[in-house]
Order: structure tokens, then sequence, then C-alpha cells
């Protein structure tokens, strides 16, 4: 009795061992099953993460200043143009750089380290990028380490540089247009720098418009643009402030009226050269208004307003001359007697 009993007392032992064992080989086959499927996530996840990362033209780097070794992912040897892998240090970085920015990245990394890191460095021909480069001190494993992000902001500066274009530039002719003159010529009264200002109007232009049409008009506008450009010295600016009105910014070392008197008279002489359009031929004046910095005016404005008032005196005038901010009625009159009223000939 005594031993059927104990012998069905160890059946049920052997039972429950085994069955132990088969719950722990199963529960070892799901946890193997979904770590095996924790780590193919993790490593989508991070194939994923790398890809978001490259796409969006980052790149993660740390340097240590203790050892000089520098540690870059990728997706920042890509940027750079070079083989994942590469031995890379900070001299070898500078070396990847634009000559000038080269100071600016010692200058980081001589930096202390309760300083945030942020600048913009370039890399040359023929990448040509431009990267924003952020980083912050970590103290880690005994030691002090930079670690950041280095982003590529070359399309978000070509952007920037198409609006400043079309924010100080013509769009029909390419010429600076009046926001840049109102710049330029702050900062040339800001150096004092002696110059004359002509303002000028195409004398004509609307018979332009309604006998050949708008079309034909911006190609006027265009060759005036480019008859302008090639009359003055590289040091000179002509601006376009919109419709048929331009203005003229000499720099001048010698007598600012007689410069301005001289580069006036070539204006007229070449804007009264006869221009093709649609194969017909074109003739037109046009009337201009001199004011000198700083004997007339010392702020641009002023400046404008006086070329402005002597340009439409020259128009009473008869046109097709230049009239100066000084100017009395007398002049005018002058002016009157030996010129005709000049419009668009075709």
């Amino acid at each position: 009795m005594d031993m059927t009993v104990s012998a069905r007392v160890w059946q049920w032992i052997v039972a429950l061992l085994l069955l132990s064992v088969v719950l722990l080989l199963l529960a070892l086959a799901l946890y193997r099953r979904r770590f095996t499927h924790y780590r193919r996530r993790q490593g989508w996840q991070a194939r994923r993460l790398g890809l978001a990362v490259s796409k969006a033209g980052l790149g993660l780097w740390e340097w240590l200043p203790a050892t000089g070794k520098l540690y870059w992912s990728p997706s920042l040897y890509e940027l750079y143009g070079l083989e994942p892998g590469t031995a890379i240090d900070a001299e070898q970085w500078k070396a990847c750089l634009m000559p000038e920015d080269r100071e600016h990245l010692d200058a980081l990394l001589r930096r202390g380290m309760a300083t945030e890191v942020q600048l913009e460095l370039g890399l040359p021909a023929p990448l040509s990028r431009r990267l924003e480069v952020t980083g912050t001190w970590v103290y880690e494993q005994r030691c002090w380490r930079l670690i950041g992000l280095q982003q590529d902001r070359t399309k978000v500066h070509g952007h920037l540089r198409r609006m400043s274009r079309q924010a100080y530039q013509d769009r029909l002719t390419g010429l600076p247009n009046r926001g840049a003159m109102t710049e330029q010529l702050a900062a040339y009264c800001r150096q004092a720098q002696p110059g004359a200002l002509i303002f000028l109007d195409l004398d004509g232009f609307k018979a332009v418009n309604d006998h050949f049409g708008h079309d034909a008009g911006d190609a006027l506008l265009l060759a005036v643009a480019e008859r302008l450009s090639h009359s003055l010295r590289l040091c000179d600016r002509v601006y376009r402030l919109g419709g048929d009105e331009f203005v003229v910014w000499l720099a001048v070392d010698e007598d600012p009226r007689l410069a301005a008197a001289r580069v006036a008279a070539l204006i007229i002489d070449r804007l009264e050269e006869p221009f093709g359009l649609d194969g017909q031929r074109c003739c037109i004046s046009t009337s201009l208004g001199i004011a000198l910095y700083p004997a007339d005016a010392g702020t641009p404005e002023a400046l404008l307003r006086l070329a402005d008032q002597a340009m439409y005196r020259a128009k009473r005038a008869g046109k097709g001359c230049y009239m100066w901010a000084g100017d009395s009625n007398e002049s005018i009159s002058a002016a009157m007697s030996k010129t005709s009223e000049k419009t668009a000939t075709f």
C-alpha cells in the first residue's frame, strides 16, 4: 500500500517536472521569437531613421578633445563626399572646408565647455555646400565630449539668395530696383562719398507702347537698360525705379558737376540713337535731372526728390536735355530756346 502511494507521488512529481520543462521551453521559444522580432523591428526602425537623417541632409558627429578623435555618422561622410569609415580628425576636417571657414572651426574647437556650439561652414567645389554645425558638451564615461549635428543648408541658402534677388532686382531688366537703390545710396551717404544722382525718364515711351504694344515696350526698356549699363564705369550704378524711370549714381573724385554733365550728355546721345523694334526703326529721347551729394542734399530721399523735380523741369524745357537741382526758371527758358519738343518717332 505504501509502495503504491509512493510510486504515484513520484509519478506526479515526474509529470510536474516534465510539464515545467515543457512550459520553460515554450517560454524560451516565445521569448526568442519576441526578441528576434524586437531586434528586427529595431533594425528596421534604425534603417528608417538613418534614411530619414540622410534624406534630411543631417549627419551626427562627436569629438573627444582628450584624444583628438572624431566620429562621424555614415550620412555625414556622404555630406563631405568621403567614403564611410574613413579615418578623420580635426585637421582632416578643416582640410575639407573653405579656407576662410577653417579659422571658424578652430575657434569652435577651442571654445570652453560651458558654451553651446553653432556656426556655418562651407565646402568648396565640386560639393559647394553650406553646413550648419551645432553641438553641445556632454560628460560621459569619465571624459568630456562634444556631440552634435551637421545639416546641409545649401538649398536654404539658395532659396534665400533667390529671395534676395527678387527683393532687390528688377524682374524685367535685371537691374537693381528701388529697394536696392535706397540701401546703397544710404551706404554711400554714410561713407560721405561725393557723387551725383541722375534721374531720367524716357520721352515718348507711352507712344511706343501704344504703337507697337507692351511686348515691344518691354524690349525697349531692356535695350535702354543695356545701353545705360554700357555707358557707365564699373564703379557707377544704374537702377530701374519702375515704368520708364531710371536712376544713375556716379561716384566722383573730380569736379562732380563736370563729371555729371559729361555722363548726362553721353546718356542723352546714346538713347537718341535709333532702336530696332519688330523690324522697325524707333527713336526716343530722355529727360534728366541731376542732384549732387553733398552739395544739393545730404540724404538719399532729398537727392531723389530734387533730381526728380529737376527732371520734370527738363521735360518742361522741351525734353531731350538735363537740368540741375539748383536750376532756376531762367535756366528753363534758356534750355527751351535751344531745343524743340521731342517725342518718339517711327
